[in-house]
């Protein structure tokens, strides 16, 4: 049903994706040579524009060239391990994904030890592909794993990250209770560090009480989601766009606002053209939920015209 899948839509921009440079590095400016850094931030520009599969070949061009220069157990390459995780678990390729993610972990246990933050991000890329498998329970081991070495390193800010995943994790299983209990811990965290970031949770918060029927604390999580964006400096930023949409779609389903939840789908639409042009999963998310607004209020036609837009923006 609409509804249904559009608020879990929401939950597929909430895992931050870290990419690494030659040096392990955060990305740096592209290098102009043949080399493979060069390959390597190509590949993570690529990545951001939604070109998976030109990614994944520049990374493993990158890989290529990393492997005929430097040992099979050099930090360098476990950097590009990290980056092909990420891009194959975007094309679905899971299994591949896992591999890679195995190959980096091993290589960052060989140089730091079990509990190097290297280490603990591996392990929660690894818990974030289990989940979407939808195995839980594995996903909670790695998960917990990660979190010793996060807490054990006193990151509190990787801790929220995980604590958040944590959340959906139980909110897949159906334990909304325990869900609520680790989103209120990531957005604890997250208000006294950033609180443009608490939006995160405060939105997946909205969405575990509106799936328990508690629609007036949904009301209220949906607008700190909004608030914590808005009262930033980037008023165009997409994750403003998704609580935008997100809390649309609740006001036309459940609140009894349709209108202002129609406004505010108009909103999330105009953010998202702004960063993502005509097309695109969020745009085609968007044109469904206007669609079904239409639907709800009569206008089978015009609801008809943006289904219809949201199959060929997704295309």
């Amino acid at each position: 049903m609409v509804i249904k899948r559009s608020f879990r839509a929401f939950l597929l921009l909430l895992t931050a994706i870290p990419f690494y440079t030659a040096s392990g590095n955060r990305l740096e400016q592209a290098e102009v040579f043949d080399s493979p850094r060069h390959f390597n931030n190509l590949g993570i520009d690529s990545y951001r524009r939604g070109d998976f599969e030109k990614a994944e070949y520049l990374f493993k061009r990158s890989l290529r060239i990393k492997r005929a220069e430097q040992s099979n157990l050099s930090p360098d390459l476990a950097n590009t391990y990290t980056n092909l995780g990420a891009v194959n678990r975007r094309l679905f390729n899971l299994d591949d994904a896992m591999l890679y993610y195995d190959s980096a972990g091993y290589i960052f246990m060989h140089h730091h030890g079990p509990d190097h933050l290297r280490l603990g991000a591996v392990y929660q890329n690894q818990g974030n592909l289990l989940r979407e498998q939808r195995e839980i329970n594995s996903a909670l081991t790695y998960y917990r794993n990660a979190l010793r070495i996060f807490i054990e390193n006193n990151r509190l800010d990787w801790a929220a990250t995980l604590y958040n995943n944590m959340g959906i994790a139980y909110w897949m299983a159906g334990n909304f209770e325990s869900a609520k209990d680790f989103y209120n811990r990531s957005m604890k965290i997250r208000e006294g560090l950033n609180p443009f970031e608490a939006a995160i949770p405060a939105g997946n918060l909205a969405i575990c009480y509106r799936e328990t029927g508690d629609f007036q604390n949904a009301d209220k999580y949906y607008r700190l989601s909004i608030d914590a964006i808005s009262g930033s400096s980037d008023a165009e930023h997409p994750n403003l766009a998704t609580n935008l949409m997100n809390y649309g779609l609740f006001l036309i389903v459940d609140g009894g606002e349709p209108d202002a939840g129609y406004e505010l789908l108009l909103k999330a639409l105009q953010i998202f053209r702004i960063n993502y042009g005509e097309s695109g999963y969020q745009i085609a998310r968007t044109y469904m939920n206007i669609g079904h607004y239409y639907e709800l209020s009569g206008e089978i036609k015009t609801a008809l015209n943006y289904y219809q837009r949201s199959l060929v923006s997704n295309s």
